[in-house]
């Protein structure tokens, strides 16, 4: 083996080292970017769940507020105590208005 085929075989050897590594970094950064972008979305998620964490807080402490059935039941009692009143005045004024009709006709016939 001569002095030439030793430096080929060097250079070989260099060039497929330098190939490993530049394969070795590329790999290594592609798996750093994943985990930078894993790593942001998890925080995002983090982030979102402690919102959420202070909406159901927010919305436990307005059902405390809230009507309840029997709160409920009393309105609709109210309500149907208007609608029979109310019932009762459109039958009132029906019954006048067909008064009314009865006089405005008996005065048009005596003319």
């Amino acid at each position: 083996m001569d002095i030439e085929m030793a430096k080929f075989l060097f250079q070989i050897l260099t060039f497929l080292m330098t190939s490993a590594v530049a394969v070795y970094v590329y790999l290594a950064n592609k798996g750093k970017v994943t985990n930078d972008r894993i790593e942001k979305m998890e925080d995002e998620i983090r982030s979102d769940i402690g919102k959420h964490g202070e909406r159901i807080t927010t919305l436990e402490a307005r059902s405390d507020e809230a009507l309840t059935h029997d709160d409920l039941s009393v309105i609709h009692e109210k309500i149907n105590v208007v609608a029979g009143g109310l019932r009762e005045l459109t039958g009132e004024f029906s019954a006048t208005n067909r008064t009314l009709q009865l006089i405005h006709e008996t005065l048009m016939e005596r003319k």
